[in-house]
């Protein structure tokens, strides 16, 4: 009966995937991080929106990318 044993070995393996990840989740601050580019109307330089997500908290961020020319 390897079907048996095998699908509750796979299991114990998921389950422990899973609480690892949750405990990872309530220890650490932040655990995610994304960063989408926004186009802004009217010829706007290129902003960039960086979120940090958490359990607790999601901190949003607006990043407005300057080019300046220097000679």
């Amino acid at each position: 009966m390897c079907v048996r044993s095998c699908s509750s070995g796979l299991a114990v393996a998921v389950g422990l995937v899973s609480l690892t990840a949750l405990v990872t989740g309530f220890v650490s601050n932040v655990w995610l991080y994304t960063r989408e580019p926004v186009a802004l109307p009217n010829n706007q330089p290129p902003t960039t929106v960086t979120f940090r997500i958490g359990f607790w908290r999601v901190c949003p961020a607006l990043n407005k990318t300057n080019y300046t020319v220097r000679e």
